[in-house]
C-alpha cells in the first residue's frame, strides 16, 4: 500500500537514549521504540521524536536534573534552538533558513545557562532589559558571539539598520527617531514614501486632512466636514467605521454615505 519501509533504530543513541527495540504497539501510524535513558529509566518514544531535528534527548531527567524546566532562561535557551532549527517557528527564516546554528557547546541546556550567568544574565531584570544578542547578526549562537544586553542595543544591530546623517550626527534611523521623539515605525514609513531627512523626523503630522461629505441613502448633501476626525469628535460616530465607508469597504455608516471630498 505504499507504505515506508520501517528504519531499524535498534542500538542507535539520540542524547542520553539508547533505542533497545520495537514496541508491541504504535501511536495512531507512528512506529514507538523501547529505550533506556542513561538515568536508567525505560521509556517508549515515537521514532519520529527520536530522529527529528531537535528531537527526544531523555527521559526527562535532564529537566528533573537541572530543575530550570519552565524558567525564564529555559525559556531563552529553547526558543534560541527552535529559531535555528524548528522549520514551522515564526522566526526561522530569519535565522535557520539563514544558516544560523547553535553551537556544539549551546545543545546542552546547562553550559549554556552557566555562561549566562557569568556574563551578564539577569534573571530579574525588566522584559527587554536583558536579551540573548549576536555581535555578529550573520554569525552562530556561541559564546564568542553573543551577549546579554537590553531590547533597544538587539534592535540597533540588526543586518537591516538604515544609517543616515542628521543635524551633523550620523547614526542609526531608529536611533535619531528616538532623540527626536517620535516612533521608530513612523520615520521607517517616511523614510519608504520618500520623505526628507527633516520632513522623516518633524514631530508635526505631514498628512493632510480631506473633507469629508456626509449625505443620506439618496445621496442629498447633508454636511460638509473638514475631516473625519471632526466628524467622530462631533457625532460621537466610531472613526474605523466611518473610515470603512470613506474607504469603499461599506456602502454606509451610521446610516449614512461619506465620501471624500477631491482638492480643486
Amino acid at each position: 500500500m505504499g507504505n515506508k519501509p520501517i528504519v531499524d533504530l535498534t542500538g542507535r543513541r539520540f542524547g542520553r537514549l539508547k533505542a533497545k527495540e520495537m514496541a508491541n504497539y504504535r501511536k495512531g501510524r507512528r512506529v514507538v521504540w523501547t529505550c533506556e535513558c542513561d538515568c536508567g529509566n525505560i521509556i517508549d518514544i515515537p521514532g519520529i521524536n527520536l530522529t527529528k531535528k531537535n528531537g527526544t534527548k531523555s527521559c526527562g531527567c535532564i529537566c528533573r536534573k537541572h530543575g530550570m524546566f519552565g524558567t525564564r532562561i529555559y525559556g531563552v535557551w529553547r526558543s534560541m534552538k527552535e529559531r535555528c532549527y524548528v522549520k514551522n517557528n515564526i522566526s526561522y527564516p530569519n535565522y535557520g533558513g539563514r544558516g544560523i546554528k547553535v553551537c556544539p557547546e549551546w545543545q546542552e541546556f546547562i553550559p549554556f545557562m552557566k555562561w549566562s550567568y557569568a556574563n551578564g544574565y539577569d534573571e530579574n531584570a525588566e522584559r527587554g532589559e536583558c536579551t540573548l544578542d549576536r555581535i555578529d547578526p550573520n554569525g552562530d549562537y556561541c559564546p564568542e558571539n553573543c551577549r546579554w544586553v537590553s531590547m533597544s542595543v538587539q534592535a540597533n544591530n540588526k543586518t537591516d539598520n538604515v544609517y543616515i546623517e542628521y543635524k551633523g550626527t550620523v547614526d542609526t534611523l531608529s536611533n535619531h527617531a528616538r532623540k527626536e521623539g517620535i516612533s521608530p515605525v513612523l520615520a521607517e514609513t517616511r523614510k519608504i514614501q520618500g520623505k526628507s531627512v527633516d520632513e522623516i523626523f518633524s514631530k508635526e503630522s505631514l498628512r493632510k486632512s480631506k473633507k469629508v461629505a456626509q449625505y443620506d441613502k439618496n445621496m442629498n448633501l447633508i454636511k460638509i466636514w473638514n475631516s473625519c476626525k471632526e466628524v467622530c469628535e462631533k457625532t460621537g460616530y466610531k472613526e474605523p467605521s466611518i473610515r470603512g465607508c470613506l474607504a469603499g469597504h461599506t456602502k454606509t455608516s451610521m446610516g449614512y454615505i461619506w465620501e471624500y471630498i477631491e482638492d480643486e
